[in-house]
């Protein structure tokens, strides 16, 4: 039943009232990198323009766990949902029912709040929740995925950001006291996209209460944002990760003993070269630095070693013909 309602939600409400179009999550044909590479986009081209681009990356807390079932109720009204429809998501809601259990000791009690794990309509019912306040900050760009958020005040001068950054962050905040919700300002990430060495007139906007301060970097999406979009942190991390994740690949095969060369390719190809690959689209340019690009490449020569069981001194360009594995350069 819940799928013939989220194909009716998707299909009948959502070609109505549409969701905004900066939402990536759960939505056929949109992913995390199409939602970098939008970010990325409006980052450069302010840069470009020698403006500043403030952005903010928040993390609401709780969101799927502590959303309360009249909010979810009001935002499938705002999308035309029928009530009929509306009110058996909330009966559906409102009826579950939580059962703990220790030895011979139970203990029953009913949900108040929060979206069933595994639920099918619980990632629908999230964006519907959250298209409201997307919609609502129409004077910075805004994008989220899932409960990431990023906000992006562009502007020539220091301060004018900063009031935006502002408006923007009270605007959330209001939201997050509508909805139940918060987010915590020790875990947002605030940094300044541009050349410019000193921002005079630059003031830290604050949320709850907290001043945000100015980081060189930030982590979003699972890609590190520099400052002056330099991708080699990222790089550096991504080689680090993908190496031990050769060797806890290689771990059940040995020189003469293991899984066979065909299992090893498999292995590396499926799980090591996708995590090195992953959101390349926007952190490419990185990999254009001899020094970057000779981390990244020996973890490959490592997999090509592994793969053929050849002596150190083989050329890695011959066993990548071996093993029919393209160079990293090309791939990425």
């Amino acid at each position: 039943m819940e799928r013939l309602v989220d194909r009716y939600l998707r299909d009948e409400a959502l070609a109505i009232v549409p969701l905004h179009p900066n939402q990536h999550a759960y939505q056929a044909g949109k992913s995390m990198e199409i939602a970098l590479h939008q970010l990325i986009v409006q980052v450069e081209k302010a840069v470009d323009q020698q403006e500043i681009a403030l952005g903010a990356f928040l993390d609401i807390e709780g969101a799927f766990n502590n959303t309360c079932y009249d909010t979810m109720c009001d935002a499938l009204v705002r999308h035309g949902s029928e009530y009929t429809i509306v009110r058996w998501i909330k009966a559906t809601l409102e009826g579950r029912v939580a059962v703990a259990t220790l030895n011979e000791i139970s203990l029953r009690f009913a949900n108040s709040r929060g979206c069933p794990q595994g639920g099918v309509l619980s990632p629908l019912l999230w964006c519907l929740v959250v298209n409201y306040l997307l919609t609502r900050l129409s004077g910075v760009f805004i994008q989220g995925y899932a409960d990431d958020m990023c906000l992006l005040a562009v502007g020539k001068f220091p301060n004018m950001v900063s009031g935006l950054m502002e408006w923007a962050l009270s605007t959330v905040e209001i939201w997050c006291n509508e909805v139940g919700l918060s987010v915590n300002p020790d875990k947002t990430g605030l940094v300044a996209f541009t050349r410019k060495r000193k921002l005079q007139g630059f003031f830290e906007p604050q949320l709850f209460g907290v001043k945000l301060s100015l980081s060189g970097s930030v982590k979003y999406l699972g890609v590190i944002l520099h400052s002056r979009l330099t991708w080699r942190e990222h790089v550096e991390v991504k080689a680090r990760k993908t190496h031990n994740l050769l060797w806890a690949c290689r771990r059940p095969c040995g020189m003469g003993w293991g899984l066979g060369p065909n299992v090893v390719h498999w292995l590396y190809v499926a799980i090591v070269w996708l995590t090195i690959s992953y959101a390349s689209l926007v952190w490419w340019p990185g990999f254009q630095i001899a020094i970057t690009k000779n981390k990244l490449s020996k973890v490959q020569r490592l997999a090509c070693l592994g793969i053929t069981d050849a002596f150190r001194t083989t050329p890695t360009g011959a066993m990548e013909v071996l093993v029919s594995l393209h160079p990293l350069d090309l791939v990425i």
